[in-house]
């Protein structure tokens, strides 16, 4: 199913795929993988070339793929399923440990993580589309760590891990990661008016 050395990321994305509220691409994925949930740090310099080329070489082609090059999603909706029914939680939990509430809590530790990141002056641009090719993921998790938190469960063992970063992000207005949090709204709201439009 996966390959070696890239069990872990096997897992992490495995659980975006089936939870995130919107389709992946490949800029998000890279960004993904390179957020250390032990360490609670994205680390730039993690980001894998590789995918650029594929995301063969952490999951099989069975599972997923990578439309025009740029939108990795599950290969069918038979996939999800399978994932997510309680034998088969069973049977993969030693390796992906899929289940809904775990992938929630992840999601929402990744995207806030990468949040954190934004402690600077100046780091965020205001038109959307310099945002998004900066930061893959930060319209996303700007706009949907709520939504994954919303999604834990107390008796999920990094529920409380979610629960101190969010208090981290959140317990002062005044901090730069708090006030670039909120900086990034505009971005987030205009992704929203455009999809409208488009509607």
């Amino acid at each position: 199913m996966s390959k070696g050395e890239h069990v872990k990321d096997a897992g992490q994305l495995l659980m975006w795929l089936v939870y995130a509220f919107e389709p992946l691409s490949i800029a998000q994925v890279t960004e993904i993988l390179a957020v250390d949930l032990e360490d609670q740090t994205f680390d730039p310099d993690m980001r894998s070339l590789e995918l650029v080329n594929g995301t063969y070489d952490i999951l099989d082609s069975t599972l997923i793929t990578v439309n025009g090059g740029k939108v990795v999603k599950l290969a069918h909706n038979s996939v999800k399923e399978f994932l997510t029914q309680t034998h088969a939680e069973m049977h993969t939990s030693k390796v992906f440990k899929i289940n809904e509430h775990l992938a929630h809590a992840t999601i929402c530790q990744t995207c806030v993580i990468y949040l954190l990141q934004f402690n600077k002056e100046g780091i965020l641009p205001e038109e959307e589309e310099t945002f998004g090719r900066l930061y893959p993921l930060g319209i996303y998790a700007a706009q949907h760590w709520p939504s994954h938190m919303q999604r834990l469960d107390d008796k999920v063992p990094d529920h409380k891990t979610a629960k101190d970063l969010i208090i981290s992000l959140l317990k002062d207005s005044s901090q730069l990661t708090y006030v670039n949090w909120i900086g990034s709204m505009p971005q987030v709201m205009q992704r929203g008016k455009k999809a409208m439009i488009q509607l």
